[in-house]
């Protein structure tokens, strides 16, 4: 049974809810940040230009609303946590950071913060750390989030629109419009290379499996967009989920069969990630209740983290 230990609500612009909570079976004090909830949550979302960034001697990029969300967190929250560890009713419990959407950014963010100090990185090292994060959006340049995989997992289920949307992939999208207008015939030649019966507009990882599925016309048509998006350089830097990404691929089963679970752990992020996919389901795939029910039914994310 969960205890919990304290609940903010939150409310105020780069200070999102969170609840701390104790799972004595598991032995895991959790810390579960708020998704975008209240107005002041969606300004957070959108101030979205890149800030310098520095984790483990690799200099990057870190969304600028998530990293102020996560030192005000931080500020409060790290003592909460130091002290519970010292507790001798919860000597040996893990520590376990996690959320979704906005909350899964920020609990990475933590996550980095956290184990940018001697004391945290050694729970880390030890086992006693981790942040799992689902649907979390673009915030880390590609060398930190690759370098924060030991210590952060995530999840991205089918074609969820906000592990890809950052001001990066935002400007190339514009870019790939603004070509695709200037250049008479180019949007009929990629709407004929397409078969009907491929489900991506564009490559999203796990390329093996991926490519497998894909024609060779599909594949033309994929580097012309490629090509189109990449006709501007006036870009934001690039940013994509934290740490070991699971992708999971959720395809509906025959008529009244299960759905079919393709998980993938990604290879290349920044590819994966780097821009939107264009598709009936890219909302709804974000849903909570969308990752809630269809992990309730599985059990491997163990064997990932």
């Amino acid at each position: 049974a969960l205890n919990t230990y304290i609940q903010n609500r939150g409310g105020k612009i780069f200070y999102p809810g969170y609840v701390i909570c104790v799972d004595h079976s598991e032995k895991e004090i959790i810390l579960a940040v708020r998704g975008t909830f209240f107005p002041q949550d969606f300004l957070t979302d959108l101030v979205c230009k890149a800030a310098p960034f520095t984790f483990a001697q690799e200099n990057g990029h870190c969304h600028d609303g998530m990293l102020r969300s996560a030192r005000n967190l931080l500020c409060k929250i790290e003592p909460m946590l130091s002290g519970m560890l010292k507790r001798d009713e919860l000597e040996g419990y893990k520590v376990v950071l996690t959320g979704h959407s906005l909350g899964a950014g920020i609990a990475s963010i933590m996550t980095a913060l956290l184990v940018s100090s001697p004391e945290w990185l050694e729970l880390a090292e030890n086992g006693n750390l981790h942040c799992f994060g689902y649907g979390t959006p673009c915030i880390f340049s590609p060398n930190i989030a690759r370098s924060l995989e030991p210590h952060v997992t995530t999840v991205v289920m089918g074609n969820d629109m906000v592990p890809r949307f950052s001001l990066n992939s935002f400007q190339r999208l514009r870019d790939m419009v603004k070509q695709m207008w200037k250049e008479a015939g180019k949007a009929n030649e990629i709407i004929q290379r397409f078969e009907v019966q491929e489900r991506e507009l564009s490559g999203i990882g796990g390329f093996e499996y991926v490519e497998s599925r894909c024609s060779r016309n599909t594949s033309l048509a994929k580097e012309t967009i490629s090509s189109l998006m990449n006709s501007f350089n006036d870009h934001e830097p690039s940013l994509s989920p934290a740490g070991k990404i699971v992708w999971i691929d959720d395809q509906p089963g025959e008529k009244n069969s299960a759905r079919t679970l393709n998980c993938i752990v990604v290879t290349d992020p920044s590819l994966m990630f780097r821009d939107l996919i264009l598709s009936n389901d890219m909302f709804s795939a974000h849903l909570p209740q969308n990752y809630s029910s269809l992990l309730a039914q599985q059990q491997y994310l163990p064997h990932f983290a």
